[in-house]
């Protein structure tokens, strides 16, 4: 369980608004006792899925 999710998801709502041309950001964000602080925003974060879409299915 992530401490303070609500309050981290609208803080990098909020930062995404000033970011309007990136389509995905990876945001790190440090849960500090004055709040949410922005460590960074990447705007080359690589995706990774780990489940292979063959072997859910039935064959």
């Amino acid at each position: 369980m992530i401490p303070q999710w609500k309050e981290v998801l609208d803080f990098t709502r909020r930062a995404a608004c000033h970011n309007k041309e990136a389509r995905f950001i990876g945001w790190d964000v440090a849960i500090t006792a004055d709040g949410c602080e922005m460590i960074e925003g990447q705007l080359l974060c690589i995706l990774r899925f780990d489940t292979d879409i063959r072997q859910s299915r039935k064959i």
